[in-house]
């Protein structure tokens, strides 16, 4: 007869705040550069191919479809996201996040 002892642990978990060194400077835009960009709403329905399968666009940051009725900032080199995502992303790069 073989016994099995059943072994209960209590894990404790030491909550700590994050503490970060900023070794590279802030490359980000400010909140009000943030702020003063055009963004827009999607409008158009989604496109559908030959085939009759429905193309849908994605954010990049979030992988969310992009809808109808989002908001959406159009960046210089043609890249289209989520504008709360951009705004995200912006406060620590200066950059599209696809290029």
């Amino acid at each position: 007869m073989t016994l099995i002892r059943e072994a209960k642990v209590d894990l404790v978990v030491k909550e700590q705040p994050l503490q970060i060194k900023r070794t590279v400077p802030n490359r980000g835009y400010t909140v009000k550069q943030i702020e003063m960009m055009p963004f827009f709403t999607k409008e158009e329905e989604d496109e559908v191919d030959d085939d009759g399968l429905v193309k849908r666009e994605r954010c990049y940051l979030c992988k969310w479809y992009i809808e109808k009725g989002n908001y959406l900032l159009k960046l210089e080199c043609g890249h289209r996201l989520h504008k709360k995502c951009l705004e995200v992303w912006f406060c620590q790069n200066n950059t599209c996040p696809i290029c």
